[in-house]
This record gives C-alpha cells, structure tokens and sequence, in this order.
C-alpha cells in the first residue's frame, strides 16, 4: 500500500511542477483524483474482496462516502471537460478530488458501523 499512496503524491507533485514549468506557453496541468467510480472495474475489485457477498463489499464501502455513493464515469469526465474549457482558464498547478466527500470527511468512516 506504500508504494500505491508514494505514487500518488508523486502525481500530486509531478502536477505542481509542471504547470509551473508550462504556464508560460498557456499551458495548463492538473490532476483528476477519482475515488471509488461505479465500473465494471470496481464492480471485479468487490468480487475480489468478498467472492461469496460482493453486495456486503459494495454497502461497505458506499457507507465510508458521505454521499452514499460512486462516482459515476460521466461525473469524472464531466470534471475533465471542465478543466479543459475556458471556464477553467486560470486552474493550474492542482489537483481535483472526485469521491462524494470521502476526503472531505477525513476518513471519518461516515456511515460505517463499529466493529
């Protein structure tokens, strides 16, 4: 799991730099940080975890999401849109979360009950 958050903030990092670097040109960079988002992918991550209920891995993880559920892939690409139109002319250099307040929440487990 090291290796997997390390690469991340590399991501984070990498983008800050290099808007920096580019902003002169008319460039700008920034990084779309999805959470969980309602695929065929998440839906083979719980089967994984719990082949015998994925159903109880799926309310697990909606009840951790203040929202009370994924991202879709439209929402994340809707976020991409925008950051690619004039609208988002002067965001650079940051990076936008996607998660339904997930990290908002500060991992506070909103929803989920004790153990």
């Amino acid at each position: 799991m090291s290796a997997y958050i390390a690469s991340k903030h590399a991501v984070i990092g990498l983008t800050k730099s290099a808007s920096g670097d580019v902003a002169r040109f008319g460039l700008r960079v920034n990084a779309i940080c999805p959470g969980p988002v309602d695929t065929r992918m998440m839906r083979s991550l719980e089967a994984q975890r719990n082949p015998e209920d994925p159903d109880a891995v799926i309310a697990a993880n909606r009840a951790a999401i203040p929202s009370g559920r994924y991202a879709t892939a439209e929402e994340v690409a809707n976020l991409a849109i925008y950051l690619c139109s004039d609208l988002a002319g002067s965001i650079t250099g940051t990076q936008m979360v996607i998660d339904g307040g997930r990290t908002g929440s500060a991992g506070s487990g909103v929803g989920l009950k004790p153990r």
